[in-house]
Protein backbone atom coordinates (compact mmCIF):
# COMPACT_ATOMS: atom_id res chain seq x y z
CA UNK A 1 0.00 0.00 0.00
CA UNK A 2 1.05 3.58 -0.55
CA UNK A 3 0.34 6.17 2.11
CA UNK A 4 0.60 9.94 1.97
CA UNK A 5 2.47 12.10 4.44
CA UNK A 6 5.87 10.83 5.56
CA UNK A 7 7.96 12.25 8.35
CA UNK A 8 9.79 14.48 5.88
CA UNK A 9 6.72 16.70 5.60
CA UNK A 10 3.40 16.98 3.76
CA UNK A 11 3.17 15.96 0.15
CA UNK A 12 5.70 13.15 0.32
CA UNK A 13 4.85 9.51 -0.32
CA UNK A 14 6.35 6.22 0.74
CA UNK A 15 5.71 2.54 0.19
CA UNK A 16 4.66 0.44 3.19
CA UNK A 17 5.56 -2.95 1.74
CA UNK A 18 9.01 -4.52 1.52
CA UNK A 19 11.48 -1.98 2.93
CA UNK A 20 10.70 1.49 4.14
CA UNK A 21 13.65 2.92 2.21
CA UNK A 22 11.75 2.32 -1.06
CA UNK A 23 10.85 5.69 -2.60
CA UNK A 24 7.57 6.59 -4.31
CA UNK A 25 7.18 10.15 -5.57
CA UNK A 26 9.50 11.29 -2.84
CA UNK A 27 12.68 13.20 -3.40
CA UNK A 28 14.50 11.35 -0.64
CA UNK A 29 14.23 8.15 1.35
CA UNK A 30 11.93 8.18 4.35
CA UNK A 31 13.91 7.28 7.46
CA UNK A 32 12.10 4.23 8.84
CA UNK A 33 13.73 1.09 10.07
CA UNK A 34 14.43 -1.51 7.36
CA UNK A 35 12.85 -4.94 7.48
CA UNK A 36 9.36 -6.40 7.52
CA UNK A 37 6.53 -3.97 8.00
CA UNK A 38 5.14 -4.11 11.51
CA UNK A 39 1.33 -3.99 11.83
CA UNK A 40 1.61 -0.91 14.04
CA UNK A 41 3.32 0.95 11.20
CA UNK A 42 0.46 0.15 8.88
CA UNK A 43 -2.11 1.43 11.36
CA UNK A 44 -0.18 4.60 11.97
CA UNK A 45 0.69 5.43 8.37
CA UNK A 46 -2.04 4.15 6.06
CA UNK A 47 -4.14 6.84 4.46
CA UNK A 48 -7.14 4.47 4.53
CA UNK A 49 -6.78 3.88 8.30
CA UNK A 50 -7.03 0.08 8.56
CA UNK A 51 -7.73 0.56 12.28
CA UNK A 52 -11.24 1.68 11.29
CA UNK A 53 -11.82 -1.46 9.20
CA UNK A 54 -10.50 -3.59 12.03
CA UNK A 55 -12.79 -1.96 14.59
CA UNK A 56 -15.81 -2.26 12.30
CA UNK A 57 -15.08 -5.97 11.82
CA UNK A 58 -14.67 -6.54 15.55
CA UNK A 59 -17.96 -4.82 16.39
CA UNK A 60 -19.78 -6.56 13.53
CA UNK A 61 -18.68 -10.09 14.40
CA UNK A 62 -18.33 -9.66 18.17
CA UNK A 63 -21.03 -7.18 19.26
CA UNK A 64 -20.43 -5.94 22.76
CA UNK A 65 -16.64 -6.08 22.48
CA UNK A 66 -14.73 -3.32 24.25
CA UNK A 67 -11.16 -2.16 23.98
CA UNK A 68 -9.09 -3.53 26.84
CA UNK A 69 -9.02 -0.15 28.54
CA UNK A 70 -12.76 0.34 28.09
CA UNK A 71 -13.39 -3.05 29.65
CA UNK A 72 -11.00 -2.37 32.51
CA UNK A 73 -12.93 0.82 33.27
CA UNK A 74 -16.17 -1.19 33.35
CA UNK A 75 -14.60 -3.77 35.64
CA UNK A 76 -13.31 -1.08 38.00
CA UNK A 77 -16.84 0.25 38.27
CA UNK A 78 -18.25 -3.22 38.97
CA UNK A 79 -15.52 -3.73 41.55
CA UNK A 80 -16.88 -0.95 43.72
CA UNK A 81 -19.47 -3.58 44.69
CA UNK A 82 -17.21 -6.64 44.56
CA UNK A 83 -14.52 -5.13 46.76
CA UNK A 84 -11.58 -6.98 45.22
CA UNK A 85 -8.12 -5.60 46.00
CA UNK A 86 -4.55 -6.69 45.59
CA UNK A 87 -4.43 -7.30 49.35
CA UNK A 88 -7.51 -9.56 49.57
CA UNK A 89 -7.65 -11.27 46.16
CA UNK A 90 -5.58 -13.89 44.36
CA UNK A 91 -5.78 -13.56 40.58
CA UNK A 92 -5.65 -16.40 38.05
CA UNK A 93 -6.26 -16.58 34.34
CA UNK A 94 -6.92 -19.29 31.78
CA UNK A 95 -5.61 -17.95 28.47
CA UNK A 96 -3.89 -19.41 25.44
CA UNK A 97 -0.09 -19.20 25.88
CA UNK A 98 0.26 -17.45 22.49
CA UNK A 99 2.56 -14.48 23.06
CA UNK A 100 0.11 -12.03 21.45
CA UNK A 101 -2.19 -12.55 24.46
CA UNK A 102 0.42 -11.42 26.97
CA UNK A 103 1.78 -8.16 25.60
CA UNK A 104 1.82 -4.81 27.34
CA UNK A 105 -1.69 -3.38 27.33
CA UNK A 106 -3.39 -6.76 26.98
CA UNK A 107 -6.20 -7.47 29.43
CA UNK A 108 -4.11 -10.09 31.22
CA UNK A 109 -1.36 -7.55 31.87
CA UNK A 110 -3.81 -4.86 32.96
CA UNK A 111 -5.39 -7.23 35.48
CA UNK A 112 -1.98 -8.32 36.77
CA UNK A 113 -1.19 -4.66 37.42
CA UNK A 114 -4.48 -4.37 39.29
CA UNK A 115 -4.29 -7.58 41.36
CA UNK A 116 -0.63 -8.58 41.42
CA UNK A 117 0.87 -12.01 40.81
CA UNK A 118 -1.05 -14.48 38.69
CA UNK A 119 -1.74 -18.23 38.77
CA UNK A 120 -1.84 -19.64 35.22
CA UNK A 121 -4.57 -22.15 34.35
CA UNK A 122 -4.53 -22.10 30.57
CA UNK A 123 -3.06 -24.35 27.95
CA UNK A 124 -3.71 -24.29 24.21
CA UNK A 125 -6.82 -22.27 23.27
CA UNK A 126 -7.09 -21.06 26.87
CA UNK A 127 -8.56 -24.32 28.16
CA UNK A 128 -7.75 -24.78 31.89
CA UNK A 129 -5.84 -28.02 31.54
CA UNK A 130 -4.47 -27.70 35.10
CA UNK A 131 -7.75 -29.35 36.10
CA UNK A 132 -9.17 -29.81 39.57
CA UNK A 133 -5.72 -30.35 41.06
CA UNK A 134 -4.55 -27.01 39.67
CA UNK A 135 -7.60 -25.23 41.01
CA UNK A 136 -7.04 -26.85 44.38
CA UNK A 137 -3.48 -25.53 44.46
CA UNK A 138 -4.67 -22.07 43.44
CA UNK A 139 -7.30 -21.97 46.16
CA UNK A 140 -4.76 -22.94 48.81
CA UNK A 141 -2.55 -20.00 47.82
CA UNK A 142 -5.16 -17.33 48.61
CA UNK A 143 -4.86 -14.92 51.48
CA UNK A 144 -6.56 -16.02 54.73
CA UNK A 145 -10.24 -15.29 54.24
CA UNK A 146 -9.47 -13.84 50.83
CA UNK A 147 -11.06 -14.00 47.40
CA UNK A 148 -10.27 -15.87 44.21
CA UNK A 149 -10.67 -14.08 40.88
CA UNK A 150 -10.29 -16.03 37.62
CA UNK A 151 -10.52 -14.71 34.08
CA UNK A 152 -10.95 -17.28 31.31
CA UNK A 153 -10.94 -16.55 27.60
CA UNK A 154 -9.89 -18.08 24.29
CA UNK A 155 -8.68 -15.66 21.63
CA UNK A 156 -9.23 -14.75 18.00
CA UNK A 157 -7.42 -12.24 15.82
CA UNK A 158 -8.79 -9.61 13.45
CA UNK A 159 -6.48 -8.23 10.75
CA UNK A 160 -6.10 -4.54 9.96
CA UNK A 161 -8.42 -4.90 6.96
CA UNK A 162 -11.05 -6.75 9.01
CA UNK A 163 -10.18 -10.38 8.19
CA UNK A 164 -11.07 -12.63 11.14
CA UNK A 165 -8.81 -15.40 12.42
CA UNK A 166 -5.48 -14.13 11.15
CA UNK A 167 -2.70 -11.99 12.57
CA UNK A 168 0.43 -10.34 11.19
CA UNK A 169 3.14 -10.98 13.75
CA UNK A 170 6.10 -8.71 14.27
CA UNK A 171 9.02 -9.63 12.04
CA UNK A 172 6.90 -11.66 9.61
CA UNK A 173 5.70 -10.84 6.11
CA UNK A 174 2.83 -13.33 6.08
CA UNK A 175 -0.20 -13.60 8.34
CA UNK A 176 -0.76 -16.64 10.55
CA UNK A 177 -3.81 -18.05 12.27
CA UNK A 178 -4.97 -17.04 15.73
CA UNK A 179 -6.06 -19.00 17.59
CA UNK A 180 -3.81 -21.39 15.69
CA UNK A 181 -4.74 -24.39 17.84
CA UNK A 182 -8.50 -23.95 17.44
CA UNK A 183 -8.37 -23.17 13.73
CA UNK A 184 -5.86 -25.94 13.09
CA UNK A 185 -8.09 -28.38 14.96
CA UNK A 186 -11.03 -27.51 12.74
CA UNK A 187 -9.02 -28.06 9.57
CA UNK A 188 -7.86 -31.42 10.92
CA UNK A 189 -11.29 -32.77 11.88
CA UNK A 190 -13.91 -31.07 9.70
CA UNK A 191 -14.08 -33.99 7.26
CA UNK A 192 -13.72 -36.83 9.78
CA UNK A 193 -16.65 -39.18 10.19
CA UNK A 194 -15.56 -40.63 13.54
CA UNK A 195 -14.83 -38.69 16.72
CA UNK A 196 -11.04 -38.35 17.15
CA UNK A 197 -9.43 -40.01 20.15
CA UNK A 198 -7.70 -38.20 22.98
CA UNK A 199 -4.43 -40.04 23.65
CA UNK A 200 -2.30 -38.81 26.52
CA UNK A 201 0.64 -41.07 25.68
CA UNK A 202 1.17 -39.53 22.21
CA UNK A 203 2.49 -36.30 23.68
CA UNK A 204 -0.16 -33.99 22.18
CA UNK A 205 -3.00 -34.37 24.64
CA UNK A 206 -4.10 -30.74 24.59
CA UNK A 207 -4.45 -30.61 20.82
CA UNK A 208 -6.24 -33.96 20.78
CA UNK A 209 -8.73 -32.61 23.33
CA UNK A 210 -9.36 -29.50 21.23
CA UNK A 211 -9.81 -31.56 18.06
CA UNK A 212 -12.44 -33.68 19.78
CA UNK A 213 -14.31 -30.63 21.05
CA UNK A 214 -14.22 -28.88 17.69
CA UNK A 215 -15.26 -32.09 15.89
CA UNK A 216 -18.46 -32.22 17.93
CA UNK A 217 -19.45 -28.81 16.52
CA UNK A 218 -17.97 -29.12 13.03
CA UNK A 219 -21.31 -28.87 11.23
CA UNK A 220 -22.30 -25.78 13.18
CA UNK A 221 -18.97 -24.19 12.31
CA UNK A 222 -19.14 -25.10 8.63
CA UNK A 223 -22.62 -23.57 8.28
CA UNK A 224 -21.69 -20.30 10.00
CA UNK A 225 -21.39 -17.15 7.83
CA UNK A 226 -17.83 -16.69 9.13
CA UNK A 227 -16.47 -20.02 10.41
CA UNK A 228 -13.58 -18.31 12.21
CA UNK A 229 -16.05 -16.38 14.37
CA UNK A 230 -17.93 -19.57 15.20
CA UNK A 231 -14.69 -21.36 16.07
CA UNK A 232 -14.00 -18.65 18.65
CA UNK A 233 -17.48 -19.08 20.13
CA UNK A 234 -17.19 -22.87 20.27
CA UNK A 235 -13.78 -22.60 21.90
CA UNK A 236 -15.17 -20.19 24.49
CA UNK A 237 -17.85 -22.74 25.35
CA UNK A 238 -15.18 -25.43 25.74
CA UNK A 239 -13.14 -23.22 28.07
CA UNK A 240 -16.20 -22.27 30.14
CA UNK A 241 -17.33 -25.89 30.44
CA UNK A 242 -13.94 -27.01 31.72
CA UNK A 243 -13.62 -24.06 34.11
CA UNK A 244 -17.00 -24.72 35.71
CA UNK A 245 -16.06 -28.39 36.01
CA UNK A 246 -12.83 -27.78 37.93
CA UNK A 247 -13.95 -24.96 40.25
CA UNK A 248 -14.85 -25.99 43.79
CA UNK A 249 -17.38 -23.40 45.06
CA UNK A 250 -16.56 -24.24 48.67
CA UNK A 251 -12.87 -23.47 48.25
CA UNK A 252 -13.17 -19.83 49.35
CA UNK A 253 -15.22 -19.97 52.52
CA UNK A 254 -15.08 -16.57 54.12
CA UNK A 255 -14.48 -15.01 50.73
CA UNK A 256 -15.67 -15.03 47.14
CA UNK A 257 -14.84 -16.84 43.93
CA UNK A 258 -15.33 -14.52 40.96
CA UNK A 259 -15.34 -16.01 37.45
CA UNK A 260 -15.00 -13.70 34.46
CA UNK A 261 -15.36 -15.20 31.00
CA UNK A 262 -15.09 -13.80 27.50
CA UNK A 263 -13.12 -13.76 24.27
CA UNK A 264 -9.83 -11.96 23.73
CA UNK A 265 -9.65 -10.24 20.35
CA UNK A 266 -6.17 -9.50 19.01
CA UNK A 267 -6.58 -6.46 16.76
CA UNK A 268 -3.53 -4.28 17.27
CA UNK A 269 -3.12 -1.51 18.13
CA UNK A 270 -6.47 -1.69 19.93
CA UNK A 271 -7.00 -5.16 21.35
CA UNK A 272 -10.49 -5.96 22.56
CA UNK A 273 -12.25 -8.08 25.15
CA UNK A 274 -15.77 -9.44 24.69
CA UNK A 275 -17.27 -10.07 28.16
CA UNK A 276 -19.70 -12.99 28.19
CA UNK A 277 -19.78 -14.27 31.76
CA UNK A 278 -19.45 -12.89 35.29
CA UNK A 279 -20.52 -14.99 38.27
CA UNK A 280 -19.55 -15.41 41.89
CA UNK A 281 -19.71 -18.08 44.54
CA UNK A 282 -19.90 -16.51 47.98
CA UNK A 283 -19.55 -17.83 51.51
CA UNK A 284 -19.03 -21.41 50.41
CA UNK A 285 -22.39 -21.55 48.63
CA UNK A 286 -22.65 -23.84 45.61
CA UNK A 287 -25.27 -21.57 44.01
CA UNK A 288 -23.68 -19.04 41.65
CA UNK A 289 -24.66 -15.39 41.69
CA UNK A 290 -24.94 -13.75 38.26
CA UNK A 291 -23.08 -10.44 38.21
CA UNK A 292 -23.02 -9.78 34.47
CA UNK A 293 -25.41 -6.85 34.72
CA UNK A 294 -22.84 -4.97 36.82
CA UNK A 295 -20.49 -4.61 33.86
Amino acid sequence: EVAEGCRQGPGHFFVLCCYCSVQMGCGHSCQHRPGPVHPHDVYAQSADDPRKASRESVLKHFPGALTNQEFLDRLRKANTTLGLTKQNTLFGHSLCPDEINHEKGDISQLLEELFGEVFTFGGLAGIPFVGKTGFGAFSHHRQDGGNLFIMFAPHVAVMAGGKVGYYLREGQHHESTACGAAMGAYVAVKDLEQEPEVRVEDGDFEMDYIKRGIWRHRERISKAPVPEVEIAQVTYEMVREMMLKIVNPKAAEGGKIILLGGIQINAKPDDYFLPLFLQSFEGGSTEPKDLFSTL
